[in-house]
């Protein structure tokens, strides 16, 4: 039996947006894609061109970093907003959140973008 492979994109500022953006609409038509992402640029090019996106994985790196208060935090909350209400039955998108840090006043976002069951790992 042929395994599909799951197309990977890695979506961020300072470099051809233009790229990024086909190679983003290329990888939501699987509806298996795998994104790695910086929250503006994704919000950016999900925004401007109406992708609906779909995607069975999403992994934000900096995660203590996006849990602060500011700008970051609600950008994140978007993004978890627009993929959990635009995915289809037959698709589950799963969250990841990379930090060098698990520090105890990011712990209640984390678990509101996570849920209450997840895992940790130090």
């Amino acid at each position: 039996h042929h395994q599909q492979q799951q197309p990977i994109v890695c979506i961020y500022g300072g470099t051809n947006r233009r790229r990024q953006q086909e190679e983003l609409e290329a990888a939501s038509t699987t509806g298996n894609a795998i994104v790695i992402a910086t929250p503006g640029r994704y919000l950016d090019l999900t925004q401007t061109t109406r992708l609906i996106p779909v995607f069975s994985w999403i992994i934000l790196d900096e995660a203590d970093q996006l849990a602060k208060d500011g700008d970051l935090g609600p950008q994140v909350d978007q993004i978890i907003e627009a993929t959990t209400t635009t995915t289809t039955t037959t698709t589950t998108t799963r969250l990841i959140l990379v930090s060098a840090t698990y520090p105890e006043k990011s712990k209640e976002r984390f678990q509101t973008w996570v849920g209450k069951e997840h895992l940790v790992v130090q």
